[in-house]
């Protein structure tokens, strides 16, 4: 099935990459299953990013991945005795945590025959942007979507 067609969800993923490379917050459609923990909601993404030329080189080919944590504050008309949430939070207006795995030649120089290995470092989403701009790579991304809590702890790791 192929989404690049719907509307919505091109704007709402359109959204949520503007407010991450400006630190803005972002306001999805709609309702989203939250998990709720001492009355904040918390919501997980995870968008995947690749850079290529027309030829795929290596040379100019990048796979990054960015995740996301939206947080809000729970209504007190969502809570009940035993401080579940009947309904899920929004995440509308939330502040954003983010976190990229890029990781690229510290120089920024990929060379596929190098003999000796080089440093790499990982690099955050706006500096892997812009790699791939400079390489005059064309940019996919797929996302934003919605992950489990495990698997954004686990990516933070790294």
């Amino acid at each position: 099935m192929d989404d690049r067609h719907e509307p919505s969800l091109y704007l709402q993923t359109q959204e949520l990459t503007s407010a991450l490379l400006v630190n803005q917050v972002f306001e999805p459609e709609g309702k989203l299953e939250s998990i709720t923990c001492d009355g904040t909601c918390h919501d997980f993404y995870m968008m995947i990013f690749s850079a290529q030329r027309a030829w795929n080189r290596p040379k100019y080919t990048h796979t990054f991945a960015t995740f996301v944590k939206a947080r809000s504050a729970a209504t007190d008309e969502t809570r009940t005795e035993r401080g579940l949430a009947l309904n899920p939070c929004s995440p509308r207006g939330s502040p954003l945590e983010t976190h990229t795995i890029s990781w690229l030649a510290a120089n920024k120089k990929v060379c596929s025959f190098r003999l000796w290995p080089e440093q790499g470092f990982n690099f955050d989403l706006a500096a892997s942007l812009e790699w791939a701009l400079s390489v005059q790579s064309r940019i996919s991304m797929w996302g934003p979507f919605e992950i489990k809590s495990a698997l954004y702890a686990q990516a933070c790791r790294y």
